[in-house]
């Protein structure tokens, strides 16, 4: 059953932002040793990790405070920190018809889905009238690589925090497990 017109599936959003489709952006940022780390960041990241000399790695994510601002004494040595935050992508429905304008479903997202289509599950009632499946003639989710619970579904699919791993990639956010994929892997699994 078709869920409305144009692609890829939007409004309404039945929770409002918090259901449209998302990226990570990363950000690399020198530490140089023995010198106090200060940085403010617009939007505070999921995760704030940083790797120094011989494997060494703290998590900074605790540090930052309410406004976005970190301030850490950064430990002698060569260290870099990587901030990953997420950042809604606003692309919009193409071709929708009349109701169906919007910023575009969370593709990853199972409760964004369920809070989506509760409209049809109003209007069919108890009975799905057959109706099996939900039909999406186009997956166009440009840059969506992240859902709310990105970071669980790796803790669980992967028996490890992801978070202890996350480092900049050449260019764009990766979380380093043994296959070396980026997150849009790991939220598709």
């Amino acid at each position: 059953m078709p869920n409305g017109t144009g692609g890829p599936s939007a409004r309404p959003l039945r929770r409002g932002p918090q259901d449209a489709a998302q990226r990570v952006v990363a950000q690399a940022i020198p530490a140089p040793g023995g010198h106090p780390l200060k940085q403010k960041f617009k939007t505070k990241p999921l995760v704030l990790m940083a790797f120094g000399p011989d494997g060494k790695k703290v998590d900074l994510t605790d540090k930052l405070d309410a406004s976005g601002q970190l301030t850490w004494d950064v430990p002698a040595g060569d260290w870099k920190a990587y901030a990953l935050a997420e950042k809604p992508t606003r692309q919009k429905v193409k071709r929708a018809g009349p109701g169906g304008e919007g910023f575009v479903l969370d593709p990853f997202s199972a409760e964004a889905m369920h809070h989506y289509l509760e409209r049809f599950s109003q209007a069919f009632g108890p009975d799905s009238h057959g109706v099996g499946a939900f039909f999406n003639d186009s997956f166009e989710a440009f840059r969506a690589d992240r859902t709310p619970d990105l970071l669980a579904q790796f803790q669980k699919r992967r028996g490890y925090a992801g978070r202890a791993q996350a480092r900049g990639g050449c260019c764009s956010a990766t979380i380093s497990m043994p296959c070396s994929r980026p997150p849009t892997c790991v939220a598709r699994r």
